[in-house]
C-alpha cells in the first residue's frame, strides 16, 4: 500500500525500484497427485513415488539488473518419479540412495521478466534452478576400536544439467548459463572418550565447479554476475558432552 511505502521511506530504507503494487503477486494454486509403494526388505527398504504437480499462478521472482520482478506465471507443472532406498549387505555397512526424475515446464508464462526490463515468453521452457534428474548415493561403515565406536561415511550427489537463471541466455554468458553437479563428500568420526568425540570431514573432494546462479549485473546493461559453488573444503570438530 502507499502507507507502507511511505513508512519505508520515513525509516530511511530506500528501495529504488519499489513502486506501489510492484512487489505483490496473486496466490499460487497447487494441485498434486501422488501414488507410491513402500517395500520393507530383509536388510533394508525401498520407496517409490510417482507424482503429477500443477501450480497455477506460480510466483516467479527474477532479478533484472535494476531490481526484482515478482510475477505470476499462468501455469507451471512437473511430472516424475522419486525413489529412495536403504540396504545393509553386511553388518555395520549401510548403503543409502535416492533419485528423482521429472519434467518441469512453464505451461504458460508469456509475460516473464527479461534483462533490463524487457519482457520474454517462457512458455514451454524449464524453470530456472530445477533439474530434470538427480541422485545421491551414500555408504556408512560403523566400527569399534578399543571399545570406542566410530564411523566412516562417503556420499555422492549428482544433478543433471540445470538452468541457473530464467532471464539469461546461454549465448550471453559463453554457454555457462547451466550447472551440472557431481560432488563427493566424506567424513569419519570416533568417540575418543565417554565425553569427547572427534569428527574430520572433506566436502567437494574433487573440487567440482559450477555456478549457483547467474543474473544481469546491477545497472550495467549487457553485463552479468554470478555466484560459484563452495570449493574443496576440509575441517575437523571436537564435541564435548557435559553431564
Amino acid at each position: 500500500t502507499q502507507a507502507d511505502f511511505d513508512q519505508l521511506q520515513t525509516r530511511g530504507l530506500t528501495v529504488p525500484n519499489l513502486t506501489v503494487g510492484s512487489r505483490f503477486a496473486r496466490p499460487e494454486n497447487s494441485t498434486v497427485y501422488e501414488i507410491g509403494v513402500k517395500a520393507k526388505l530383509d536388510r533394508g527398504y525401498v520407496n517409490v513415488t510417482v507424482f503429477d504437480q500443477t501450480i497455477k499462478g506460480f510466483q516467479s521472482n527474477v532479478f533484472t539488473g535494476t531490481g526484482f520482478n515478482l510475477a505470476n506465471a499462468g501455469s507451471q507443472s512437473a511430472q516424475g518419479i522419486e525413489v529412495d532406498f536403504l540396504y545393509s549387505p553386511i553388518d555395520n555397512l549401510s548403503l543409502t540412495g535416492g533419485a528423482i526424475f521429472m519434467d518441469p515446464v512453464y505451461d504458460s508464462f508469456p509475460g516473464a521478466a527479461g534483462p533490463g526490463g524487457t519482457v520474454v515468453d517462457l512458455t514451454g521452457e524449464r524453470p530456472g534452478g530445477i533439474h530434470k534428474s538427480s541422485w545421491t548415493l551414500g555408504a556408512t561403515y560403523d566400527f569399534t576400536v578399543g571399545g570406542r565406536e566410530g564411523f566412516l561415511r562417503a556420499d555422492w550427489l549428482h544433478e543433471g544439467e540445470t538452468p541457473v537463471a530464467e532471464n539469461v541466455l546461454a549465448a550471453q554468458v559463453g554457454g555457462n548459463a547451466f550447472r551440472k553437479v557431481d560432488t563427493v563428500n566424506a567424513s569419519a568420526g570416533i568417540d575418543v572418550t565417554d565425553d569427547v568425540s572427534l569428527l574430520i570431514f572433506g566436502r567437494n573432494l574433487f573440487n567440482d565447479e559450477y555456478p549457483l546462479s547467474i543474473f544481469p549485473a546491477v545497472a550495467q546493461a549487457g553485463s552479468f554476475s554470478g555466484y560459484p559453488n563452495a570449493p574443496r573444503t576440509y575441517g575437523a570438530s571436537v564435541r564435548f558432552d557435559f553431564d
